[in-house]
């Protein structure tokens, strides 16, 4: 319902429909008595607006909210509601509606800095925010501090290291082989060490050409080996076992056999001879070395820890009395390259050469005892592994993208609700205000209807 001269919207009230020129009236009175910059004094008194309060055709909470409101501003019964008073009343109902969610308080303030979302609207010369700070913000931050800590931890460990290889020619440069040992077992898998029966023999095998001769020159150098105790024991082999490993921490392999030089470790498992040499070991029968050897093994066990599959390998080949395994060792050269993780640091760059693949071959005995023989080479292939560690750039690059999903999510959700909540409160704005202006035409109409009860003449009986 519209008035008929200012056009305020007015809700329905409990009257009839004559009243209609007399609610005209009244909003003329009202106008000038409640806006009158005259007199401010000239009000309306507490019981008038509760009348009016009771004329107006409210929800039974709104009502109850206005009374409320009506306690802060005129306490007391007997005190008049002046126009500031007025005022007062109708924006602290109007206006709470869009303050509500203000909360003046440290914590709030701070977590208003991280609000990402935020709705602003102007109402009668003055600022309203609607913010989302403990929904979709929050959330985000949460979201992104956890897809961080995740991206941090990974960083951290190498999680997300990318291997490339690469297969080229090998150039047989000197490379160092380390971390290998050799073990016997018996048919009945017993580990066995003894000189009476057999014993290991290591050398270097070099050949090279003689380049003012032309002649090839063979050389053989023995290498002394010791019983290995090592920290790096595979568990799958048991603590009884005794090993034996060359006394350097590591031989060296160059060149190839085709080649003008060629350099390589030579090791022969052979079975005890008595010889005539003053301290020389006694040998045990042949029998006995039969019974000892015949039908077990030779164990080889290498260790490469610089590269990807860091695991210890064996290898193992039967002995047969009565004939020679020949058996080639390909060591593969492997250059392993690390990548920096920070723009300051350079690429690791390290040569190591696994126990790549193996040959062998079966010869009749040669005479002298030797059961088998292992020639250390290198291949003929060289592979460069590069290990691709994610950089300090790749990491801020894949949060920041993160953080624009997260934003873009958020934001799309963040929008909706805030202008949902927006509009909700201005539609809740404009009935208040509603209310309010019927509110002000309800207690005209009864201020002015007391005032002509106490005017109306009193009409005496009879005349």
């Amino acid at each position: 319902m519209t008035s008929a001269r200012r056009g305020y919207p007015v809700l329905p009230r409990k009257q009839d429909s004559e009243d209609r020129d007399m609610e005209t009236l009244a909003f003329e009175r009202l106008d000038h008595v409640m806006r009158s910059q005259d007199d401010p004094t000239i009000g309306i008194g507490r019981q008038t607006i509760l009348n009016a309060l009771e004329a107006t055709m409210l929800d039974p909470k709104e009502r109850e909210h206005l009374e409320q409101l009506l306690d802060k501003v005129v306490p007391t019964a007997d005190k008049t509601l002046t126009l500031t008073d007025w005022l007062e009343f109708c924006k602290a109902y109007e206006e709470e509606i869009m303050s509500s969610g203000h909360i003046n308080s440290t914590v709030h303030n701070i977590l208003l800095v991280v609000d990402q979302f935020q709705v602003d609207t102007w109402n009668n010369f003055m600022q309203y925010r609607q913010s989302t700070w403990a929904s979709a913000s929050v959330l985000l931050v949460i979201a992104f501090l956890v897809i961080a800590g995740f991206s941090i931890a990974d960083f951290w460990t190498d999680a997300k290291l990318a291997i490339r290889q690469q297969t080229t020619a090998n150039g047989y440069e000197s490379a160092e082989v380390s971390r290998f040992f050799f073990f016997v077992r018996t048919p009945w898998w017993e580990s066995l060490l003894d000189p009476a029966l057999f014993s290991f023999e290591m050398s270097y095998y070099t050949k090279r050409n003689d380049p003012s001769t032309g002649e090839i020159i063979e050389e053989y150098e023995k290498v002394p080996w010791k019983i290995e105790s090592v920290s790096w024991w595979p568990d799958s082999i048991s603590s009884d076992v005794v090993g034996v490993a060359p006394e350097a921490p590591s031989v060296s392999l160059s060149g190839a056999y085709y080649m003008n030089y060629f350099h390589q470790l030579e090791v022969r498992l052979v079975a005890c001879m008595n010889s005539t040499s003053p301290g020389a070991v006694v040998c045990r029968s042949e029998a006995e070395q039969r019974n000892a050897l015949h039908g077990g093994s030779v164990n080889l066990v290498s260790y490469s820890p610089d590269t990807y599959e860091s695991v210890p390998r064996s290898k193992y080949w039967t002995l047969v009395m009565d004939e020679t395994k020949q058996v080639d060792l390909w060591y593969g050269r492997k250059t392993v390259e690390k990548t920096p993780k920070t723009p300051i640091h350079h690429t690791e760059a390290s040569t190591v050469l696994p126990l790549k693949a193996s040959t062998e071959q079966i010869s009749p005995s040669w005479g002298d005892g030797t059961l088998a023989v292992f020639w250390f080479s290198q291949d003929s292939e060289m592979m460069t592994e590069t290990h691709v560690r994610e950089d300090l750039t790749t990491l801020v690059g894949s949060l920041g993208g993160n953080w624009a999903s997260l934003l873009s999510v958020f934001g799309l959700v963040a929008l909706l609700y805030n202008r949902h909540a927006l509009e909700s409160s201005i539609k809740l704005l404009r009935e208040r205000s509603r209310q309010t202006e019927d509110l002000r035409i309800a207690a005209a109409l009864n201020r002015r209807s007391l005032r002509m009860a106490r005017h109306r003449p009193t009409k005496v009986p009879g005349t």
